[in-house]
């Protein structure tokens, strides 16, 4: 947003941390996080919904690496969604998956889910 990130690289680790810990105490031991979707840069670079906020694919991939670093560290089981051909199931604005999209990612999902068994 203007230049910077909304949430840093850290803090959002960290959220994301503090949602598994809560779920495990509260709810379930197992776990699964599911990666974030592509984007369209051609799309998001400025927003079209708000000019002041632009979607970098490098940064969405630096934020998923890190997500999947820390499934791996607290033991969850991480689903990318990296190599999905989302390019013509997004929405106008390049990030919201449409519902072909949305199909394509519980597809994925559901693959994960089945190798746990």
């Amino acid at each position: 947003m203007n230049g910077s990130h909304r949430v840093g690289l850290a803090e959002y680790v960290h959220n994301m941390e503090g949602m598994i810990d809560q779920a495990r105490e509260h709810f379930t031991k197992n776990i699964v996080c599911v990666g974030l979707a592509p984007i369209d840069e051609s799309k998001t670079v400025l927003f079209i919904l708000e000019r002041t906020i632009s979607f970098y694919s490098l940064d969405r991939h630096e934020y998923d690496l890190a997500l999947e670093k820390m499934c791996n560290r607290k033991n969850v089981t991480y689903g990318s969604l990296r190599g999905l051909k989302f390019h013509d199931h997004l929405s106008k604005d390049g990030v919201h998956p449409l519902s072909s999209g949305h199909a394509m990612i519980a597809e994925r999902v559901l693959q994960v889910l089945s190798r746990l068994g």
